[in-house]
């Protein structure tokens, strides 16, 4: 609401009442001979590491591929079915490493796949803000099958390692954490990296000449990407050629912007990674699948 609205002092009333009820939650979870999440697994080096790169995966996959999408259909004018298609090289990507990861898995243990899948994974994400600066559509399907070959084994393995850091009577809730994580990741994701790009949209549009519009389109042209394309579809001739070329920009900026936070981040959580799990001293023979 605040990225789409504005900032408001009702909002501030919200969040303090979501981290008070948090607090509250963490509170009895202390207290508590069998709580619902063990907050005693968070003490684990290893667990909490892996858990946070699984997050941060899942994080910037959702939201970068949901920029994709409407990239493909608002900025270069593909169909749905069209855009769908293109993707589809990209979706068999993740289709065989979901059954192949644990090749890599197995050759190069899970503390080399996880942080070798991260540096790949940031590779491909800073591919495609080049990509998607430059608007085009091969470099944007490239780049997404690269973040499929790096991402699957992360997530996969990262998902084992979870579960087989924790204490053996701790496996069931170490995998109902790692799952909630991932869930929670993939919704974070897209409310954050949706409000980011949606600032610096309304940012690029605060400089576009909107004087040949009305009050109510000249607002869903400062809005949204989607408003200002439906405007235009609406609009006869070429009148709307300059602030729609302008939209399309603005959008691929903040595309592109997202994409390099989440090239930073990727390496940075790589590098705190490999400390941690070079001090927790995992047996990595117990972790490989066969």
């Amino acid at each position: 609401h605040m990225a789409a609205d504005g900032f408001q002092l009702a909002q501030i009333v919200y969040i303090g009442l979501g981290l008070l009820v948090a607090l509250l939650f963490v509170r009895r979870q202390r207290r508590l001979s069998d709580p619902l999440v063990d907050l005693a697994l968070f003490r684990v080096p290893a667990f909490t590491a892996s858990l946070m790169v699984n997050l941060a995966g899942v994080f910037f996959v959702f939201g970068v591929f949901l920029f994709q999408n409407l990239f493909l259909q608002l900025v270069l004018g593909l169909s749905p079915l069209e855009a769908a298609l293109w993707s589809a090289p990209s979706a068999l990507v993740f289709a065989v490493m979901s059954f192949q990861a644990y090749r890599f898995t197995n050759r190069f243990g899970p503390v080399r796949t996880v942080l070798g899948g991260l540096l790949i994974n940031a590779a491909g994400a800073a591919a495609m803000a080049i990509a998607a600066y430059a608007e085009s559509l091969i470099g944007i399907l490239g780049s997404s099958m690269i973040i499929g070959f790096g991402f699957v084994p992360v997530v996969l393995t990262t998902t084992g390692l979870i579960v087989e850091t924790a204490p053996p009577e701790r496996a069931g809730s170490a995998s109902a954490i790692s799952e909630t994580s991932a869930e929670f990741g993939g919704a974070l994701g897209i409310a954050v990296l949706g409000s980011l790009a949606t600032l610096i949209y309304r940012m690029a549009m605060n400089r576009a000449d909107l004087s040949s519009l009305n009050p109510v389109q000249a607002e869903a042209v400062s809005a949204t990407l989607a408003g200002a394309v439906e405007t235009a579809r609406s609009m006869p001739g070429s009148t709307s050629a300059v602030w729609l070329e302008t939209a399309k920009s603005g959008f691929s900026l903040g595309f592109a912007i997202c994409c390099v936070v989440a090239t930073v981040t990727l390496l940075l959580l790589a590098i705190v990674a490999r400390r941690v799990y070079a001090t927790a001293h995992i047996d990595e023979s117990t972790l490989a699948p066969h």
